[in-house]
């Protein structure tokens, strides 16, 4: 292997380059040695891309990032941090008698965190630490081994997306299927909001807001007519009426379980992205 200080013996030729840690000799070779920063970038780059095919050079870059290279993972993804001296890749310790740590990738408009859990159990811990901090968080379930994270980063991800904006919190991928569905694809899912509230667009804009403030309510209180109307301070039979208009207006039923899923998927577009017009 090619010595990472002096560089390869004149008088040998040194083998093939089969692992990371001989690609990152070569790499300090032509780039005029850069920080080991910049060499720990590149590991985790590759790492959530899914870039390593060799077992050895999966346990090299488990070794330099402070990784185990078997267990269970859980993969974090958080909103950037607009610090320009936060490190590119860094170690928070979040339990200290037990040596566990989350490597961190600070991106313009992320920071992904990669964890290592002894037991799935860990999980609730993990989300409870993270709770109490009042960031924005999406957590993926915990994954075998690392060639699973970059699986783990698509659904931390998705699992990101289901918290809408001014909310914070911790989101778990696949903890609300149909919230996920509806992070997961939301072009497709605006779309089909739009063809599911397409009869309100010739109603007034007074109208269409107090019928879909009725029907979000609605849903956030389990379909109690009389706590929804406590809170608009209107009779539980105009919450009715709303929901008859509804009806009458989309097609769908908030009394039928189809038209509920229905409506419901397209409430949860508009939730998570309410910036968008019907």
């Amino acid at each position: 292997m090619v010595d990472l200080a002096h560089g390869p013996d004149k008088a040998e030729t040194p083998p093939p380059a089969d692992n990371v840690t001989a690609d990152v000799t070569v790499y300090r070779e032509i780039s005029e040695i850069p920080s080991e920063e910049k060499v720990r970038r590149e590991l985790i780059d590759r790492l959530l891309d899914g870039r390593f095919t060799r077992r050895s050079e999966l346990a090299d870059a488990a070794r330099v990032l402070e990784l185990p290279e078997d267990g269970l993972f859980i993969v974090l993804y958080g909103d950037g941090v607009m610090d320009g001296d936060r490190p590119e890749v860094g170690v928070t310790t979040v339990d200290p008698e037990r040596g566990r740590v989350i490597v961190w990738r600070s991106l313009p408009d992320a920071e992904i965190g990669i964890v290592a859990v002894e037991k799935a159990a860990d999980f609730e811990g993990l989300r409870a630490a993270l709770s109490s901090t009042g960031q924005v968080v999406g957590m993926s379930r915990p994954v075998y081994g690392l060639t699973k994270v970059p699986a783990a980063l698509r659904r931390a991800r998705i699992a990101r997306r289901c918290i809408p904006p001014s909310e914070t919190g911790v989101a778990v991928f696949g903890e609300h299927p149909l919230t996920t569905l509806v992070a997961g694809a939301p072009k497709l899912a605006r779309e089909l909001a739009g063809e599911i509230f397409a009869g309100l667009a010739d109603t007034s804009v007074e109208e269409r807001s107090e019928l879909l403030a009725t029907l979000r309510l609605w849903f956030e209180h389990g379909g109690q007519a009389k706590e929804v109307g406590e809170i608009l301070r209107v009779h539980p039979n105009t919450i009715r009426y709303h929901l008859r208009r509804l009806h009458d207006l989309t097609g769908f039923s908030a009394e039928h379980p189809r038209g509920v899923a229905q409506l419901y998927l397209a409430m949860e577009s508009l939730r998570l992205d309410p910036g968008e017009e019907m």
